[in-house]
């Protein structure tokens, strides 16, 4: 029997045109004209009517109505349930009661009606005005799947529950498995059309070993085909492994013997149990108790009396076997196939054989070969045909998912077979763990399946397709498919299947025994460019001019035949791979590399090969690079300085990159304290920095460095030398602050922050008194230190300040002490701007030298008063911004000196009764913004 482990039937690939007899709006009577050829069709929906025209033929065909769509289902039809191929009669003949033989309980109009719906797929072609079927296939709402936790195991009725609240028996779905021989779990056979695949596991892990629900309670005994030593517990958690790898079963033994394996621990030859906890994928048909398992109406106990009768679970688990041992277990999950198509006469069409199987296994050390299983249409052989290798992903670090392999040519395959051929189109495909599986002397589980390999049905089958948008539909190409076209020998135990009948094509094809026949060979057109190139350098290979006489698409294989080996980048089954020249060995001066050509076909035909010689003639010596240090420096002390490395040159063309070596040397002409080491911030920059030292010797001083830079073929140049050359330490700046005037008995406070030093360092102060009056300094060290001025004279002192390594010349500063008694201040103006709410005053002192400080009370930072600028002649004025018309405003001079004066002037926010603006006369002051009418009018 054609069994599979696919769950889902194929997605559309191709477009859905379905052409009726329409009446053209203007011309009563016109109708649309069909295409000679055919048009194709793809239709998904509900099973509304199925009909069988002999239930005593067991190749009989009949009728399917979808979506409204009368379909004829040819003669000799093989179907595809999920898991399951059957004829079109045994659809009715293995129907449960109360249908058997008579109806095939799938339909909605069946009587009596079914307990749910079933969906069909159907691809096939309009030929006239009847649709006929090429591929069908049959699943139950869209395979009516789910997920979750197996919440409680029913061995009393060999069932799990899933989804539901932990060992709680009545929550959760009902799912059992489908298994009519019991190979997986307990035997039950109400409706075998959705059965498991019983050649390969469809109940498994995701990594493909079979999995198996006990035929007895575990509590009770140990099933010896599921035993919980396949289940390791973990000892950490107290729960069974969800990740762990099968112990090495040893040498397998022959295969009359029944059962093998070691007798303890894990056993790879059988199947790992489900457990509590599990999260598994489920896929099947709506059932419910009874006799009648799929007949409506619902039972009166409701959902609670239905279950799913699962042909698929796949479990989140990641069992692996040990590495290069057997038995081996393989899964495969997509399988798309691109059936190519010959040309139509006057139907542009675009073919292609776009290819990709995607499945797991159990031993990443292997790889994984995809064949095309052709089928011999005059004998039961069949023979695989090679489609290429894959490698299966190890997993992290260096991987992604762990068992997965992709089989997607030509990027995801690492070995592509000569022909380079996926067509003709076949029913099925087998993919293979290598050195797991021998068609010879197969390894066979304890549970009966053949390890190491996965034969399935192909869902997927990628069509022909119109050109432009409004063409003419392309008619799906069954003729191209063999076993359609002849029929398949022995497809069924003493059932020979033929072609197709009516066959769903505008003409009809004659079978024949045999392989198809062939097609003309395609022409291969093998070039390079350039033809002529040098050492290192890239050179395209290009079979795009390659065509096939009936236009067919075409792979490529280029294969060296002459020179040193040179490998193909991306791979040697592109149509445009590269090459990098490789190198010449002296004393030759140039090399030939020789490259082969062949094409092939969709329908396998190989062409004769092309050839294309490339020469490659020795590359120049390569060059030392030049290394150039920069321009000599001088620096002072404490600075960032730094080096220049970026005129280094290489004179190879192409030029080479460079790395940078810095060190700094001349130690030997100098001790530590006259040529300092300094520290570089990265000495294989191009342009590293370093904080040059301090000079403390009183003359300059020299550091040097040297420059190494190495190209990538590792030739150096010769050093190159820079010198900075350092000056030593400057003397910092004393300022000791301006001259000062003050009154007998007040606090004086000196100034000498206004000091600095040329190279930033810090400072140390040092006040000295050198006239006057002795005084008492509160600190001879400090920044601005304070003392009390004496009763007369002036008070001369002066400020040192040093580096730590120079002092400073001394500068002077003189406080002299005022005994004529308080100055005399007069305010001369005091103005206010409303419209830029601004304070302008002036005032006057009579003492003219300007040592006195007269300061506007309550303005500057503190609200104490702003300092006034000394203008000359005794004038002083301040302006201060953003502030409110006071009333009065005070000046106070640090000899005493004070006055207090109203506003002299006011100026208003704006003047619109007359061209202009003007300064009001002095009125008494307010306390408010002038805003009345009386303060705008002019």
């Amino acid at each position: 029997m054609l069994l599979s482990g696919r769950t889902r039937p194929g997605s559309l690939f191709v477009s859905l045109a379905l052409f009726a007899s329409l009446a053209w709006a203007g011309r009563l009577g016109a109708q649309l004209p069909l295409q000679a050829v055919g048009l194709p069709f793809d239709i998904i929906g509900f099973i509304e009517t199925a009909t069988l025209d002999a239930p005593g033929d067991a190749l009989a065909g009949g009728t399917l109505q979808v979506n409204g769509h009368t379909i004829i289902v040819p003669r000799n039809t093989i179907l595809q349930m999920p898991a399951a191929a059957l004829t079109w009669q045994q659809l009715f003949a293995m129907a449960p009661p109360p249908y058997s033989g008579v109806r095939s309980g799938l339909a909605m109009t069946d009587v009596p009606a079914p307990l749910t719906t079933y969906e069909a797929h159907v691809q096939g072609n309009r030929i006239g005005n009847t649709y006929i079927a090429g591929l069908i296939f049959i699943s139950q709402q869209s395979l009516n799947g789910g997920q979750g936790v197996i919440n409680f195991m029913d061995y009393a009725n060999g069932e799990m529950r899933v989804g539901g609240v932990i060992g709680d028996l009545t929550t959760g779905t009902r799912v059992k498995v489908n298994d009519p021989i019991g190979r997986f779990a307990p035997a039950y056979a109400l409706d075998p059309r959705f059965t498991i695949d019983e050649d390969n596991p469809t109940i498994r892990t995701e990594t493909g070993y079979p999995l198996c629900f006990p035929h007895v309670n575990p509590a009770t005994a140990d099933d010896p085909l599921c035993p919980q030593r396949n289940r390791p517990i973990n000892p950490a958690t107290g729960f069974p492994q969800s990740i762990f790898i099968m112990q090495d079963p040893g040498t397998p033994p022959q295969m009359a013997l029944p059962a093998h394996g070691p007798a303890n621990g894990t056993n790879s030859y059988i199947a790992a149990p489900f457990e509590l906890g599990d999260y598994i994928t489920y896929a099947g048909t709506r059932m419910k108790d009874g006799p009648e398992p799929s007949a409506g109406p619902l039972p009166a106990g409701g959902m609670a009396s239905t279950y799913i009768a699962a042909h698929t679970i796949i479990a989140n688990i990641g069992l692996f076997t040990a590495p290069g041992t057997v038995p081996a277990y393989v899964a495969t999950d997509v399988m798309l196939l691109g059936v190519g198509g010959a040309p139509i006469a006057g139907l542009p069409q675009e073919a292609t054989v776009r290819t990709r199987f995607e499945g797991f296994s159990t031993d990443v050390s292997r790889l994984i070969t995809l064949w095309g299983m052709d089928v011999d249409f005059c004998s039961a052989t069949v023979s695989d045909r090679s489609w290429g290798m894959i490698n299966i992903d190890p997993g992290p670090p260096t991987g992604a998912v762990k068992g997965r392999w992709r089989f997607r040519p030509p990027g995801k395959i690492i070995l592509m077979p000569p022909t380079g051929t996926f067509l003709p189109a076949t029913r099925m495909m087998r993919s293979v763990a290598e050195g797991a599986y021998s068609a010879v002397n197969p390894v066979i589980s304890n549970n009966g399946l053949i390890t190491g390999q996965y034969n399935a049905p192909i869902f997927d089958f990628l069509f022909p397709e119109n050109l432009g948008i409004g063409s003419p539909p392309v008619p799906l190409n069954f003729q191209d498919f063999p076993f359609l076209v002849n029929g398949t020998f022995a497809a069924f135990p003493g059932l020979n299947v033929g072609q197709l009948q009516p066959f769903p094509a505008a003409s009809i094809v004659a079978p024949l025994c045999g392989p198809p026949p062939n097609a003309a060979p395609p022409t291969a057109v093998a070039s390079a460019s350039p033809l002529v190139t040098t050492v290192g350098a890239n050179v395209t290979l290009d079979g795009n001019a390659s065509s096939d006489p009936d236009g067919l698409a075409i792979a490529w294989i280029w294969t060296q035949t002459a020179g040193p080996a040179t490998p193909l980048v991306p791979n040697f089954f592109v149509a445009r791979p590269t090459i990098t020249a490789p190198p010449v060995t002296p004393p030759a001066t140039s090399v030939a590399l020789t490259y082969q050509l062949v094409v092939t076909n969709t329908v396998g035909i190989p062409s004769l090969p092309s050839f294309v010689t490339i020469t490659v003639n020795a590359a120049p010596a390569i060059q030392s690079p030049t290394a150039n240090a920069g321009a000599a420096q001088t620096v002072g002390s404490n600075r960032v300085v730094q080096l220049n490395g970026t005129a280094s040159a290489d004179h190879n063309v192409p030029a080479q990159a460079l790395t940078y070596a810095w060190t700094q040397t001349g130690f030997g002409k100098c001790n530590a304290n006259a040529c300092p080491a300094v520290t570089l911030s990265n000495a294989a920059a191009a342009t590293p920095t370093f904080m040059s030292p301090i000079n403390t010797r009183g003359t300059s001083t020299v550091l040097t460095f040297s420059l190494v830079v190495t190209n990538t073929s590792l030739l150096t140049s010769t050093a190159s030398l820079v010198n900075i050359t350092l000056n030593p330490v400057a003397a910092p700046l004393a300022n000791a602050g301006p001259n000062q005037t003050v009154n007998p008995g007040v606090l004086v406070t000196l100034n000498g922050s206004l000091s600095s030093d040329p190279a930033g360092l810090p400072l140390t102060y040092l006040w000295h008194q050198v006239s006057g009056l002795p005084v008492l300094l509160s600190s001879a060290t400090a920044v601005s230190p304070t003392f009390t001025s004496p009763a007369s004279g002036a008070v001369g002192l002066t400020l040192t300040v040093n580096n730590g390594f120079v002092t400073s010349v001394a500068a002077l500063v003189t406080v002299n002490v005022n005994t004529a008694g308080p100055d005399t201040v007069i305010i001369t103006v005091a103005e206010y701007r409303f419209g830029k709410t601004r304070l302008t005053v002036t005032a006057t002192s009579s003492i003219t030298d300007g040592t006195p400080f007269l300061s506007l009370a309550g303005y500057g930072s503190n609200g104490t008063g702003l300092q006034m600028q000394f203008l000359g002649g005794g004038v002083y004025t301040a302006i201060v911004n953003g502030v409110l018309q006071p009333e009065t405003v005070t000046v106070n001079s640090s000899l005493g000196g004070s006055q207090t004066s109203p506003l002299l002037t006011i100026r208003p926010w704006a003047i619109t009764a007359c061209e202009g603006a003007f300064d009001l006369p002095l009125r008494p002051p307010v306390s408010r913004l002038a805003s009345s009418k009386e303060d705008t009018e002019g």
